[in-house]
C-alpha cells in the first residue's frame, strides 16, 4: 500500500475493532476503490466489511456508539457479516474465510 496514511488509519480502524470485539472479530476487508488504484484521498470512502463469529445485537451495540468517528475519518458504514453468513453465500465470496 502506497499511502502511508492510509495505512496508518486502517490499521487503527483495524486495533478499534479488536479492542471492540475480541475474540469475536474474525476479518476486516477492505474493498472498493481504497483496495486499488482508483482511492482519490478526501474524496473516496473507506468501504469495510468486518466478518464476526456471530451476528448479533451485541456486536451492534458495540459497534454503533463508533461509526460517527469512523464516518469523520472516511469509513463508510461496514457491511457486518458472519462465518454462517459467508458460509451459506461461499459463492459469491470465495477466498475470504
Amino acid at each position: 500500500m502506497a499511502n502511508t496514511g492510509l495505512e496508518s488509519t486502517l490499521m487503527q480502524f483495524t486495533q478499534e475493532l479488536r479492542e471492540l470485539l475480541g475474540n469475536q472479530l474474525l476479518a476486516v476487508v477492505l474493498y472498493g476503490s481504497a483496495a486499488g488504484e482508483n482511492f482519490v484521498p478526501g474524496s473516496s470512502d473507506l468501504n469495510t466489511a468486518i466478518v464476526v463469529q456471530r451476528m448479533g445485537f451485541e456486536v451492534l451495540k458495540k459497534l454503533q456508539p463508533h461509526i460517527v468517528s469512523w464516518h469523520k475519518r472516511g469509513f463508510a458504514v461496514p457491511l457486518i457479516v458472519d462465518r454462517n453468513f459467508l458460509h451459506y453465500s461461499r459463492d459469491v465470496f470465495h477466498g475470504i474465510l
